[in-house]
């Protein structure tokens, strides 16, 4: 999970690891409602010691509970947590979007390559 590799990247590394698996423990919590409590609980531990991390953990955290919110099942809630099918799509995309075909290919009149835009679909696990 990015939120976890954003915090531990500004802490020294014994405290990285500490960190990193409390988190990861909070984010599997039973409710988002403990799990906020439990991370907002570590941000104030990091607030006076390394309060870039904090800031990190707090940046954005109601977002990160969302699937914990929703109640989704785990084997998807495990795949919605993490942001590598959604990379994947987008460098799919990236390197795929030129169209090549005949009536886009650029002209003498200054005509520009067209792009295709590749609808996000829904991933079932």
């Amino acid at each position: 999970m990015h939120k976890l590799r954003n915090v531990a990247d500004k802490l020294p590394d014994d405290l990285a690891a500490t960190v990193a698996k409390k988190m990861r423990a909070a984010y599997h919590a039973p409710t988002a409602i403990i799990a906020e409590a439990q991370l907002e609980a570590l941000a104030r531990e990091l607030e006076h010691t390394h309060p870039g991390a904090a800031g990190s953990l707090r940046e954005g955290l109601a977002e990160t509970l969302t699937v914990l919110r929703l109640g989704v099942p785990p084997t998807l809630a495990r795949t919605l947590r993490s942001t590598n099918c959604i990379e994947s799509m987008i460098s799919i995309c990236r390197n795929q979007a030129t169209c090549t075909c005949q009536c886009c290919e650029p002209r003498s009149s200054g005509m520009s390559p067209r792009r295709v835009s590749v609808p996000n679909v829904m991933m079932r696990p």
